[in-house]
């Protein structure tokens, strides 16, 4: 019987900003784990459930980011996106 290969371990994900690339998050899903480096935000795309991290040195926008990590950042540091922000319509408040 041949011996088995280690399994690969896994590595943090790394978030950086597009435009002036600074290193802005590091994100471990398994542990929990996460590292901010610079202020960020987050931005969620307009009539979807996707979030993307805003760099707030430049405004550069990541690439979508997993839900584990957005509730991750929630739940931590209180972020919210800005559809936690906007205000009720009157509709709403009944």
């Amino acid at each position: 019987m041949p011996p088995e290969k280690p399994r690969p371990q896994p590595m943090p994900s790394h978030y950086v900003c597009p435009a002036c690339h600074l290193y802005l998050v590091s994100w471990d899903g398994p542990t929990k784990t996460v590292e901010i480096f610079h202020k960020i935000g987050l931005w969620e795309e307009y009539g979807t459930p996707f979030v993307r991290l805003i760099c707030q040195s430049c405004l550069g926008a990541t690439e979508r980011v997993p839900e584990a990590l957005v509730t991750l950042l929630r739940e931590r540091y209180g972020m919210s996106t800005s559809t936690d922000r906007r205000r009720q319509t009157r509709d709403e408040d009944r």
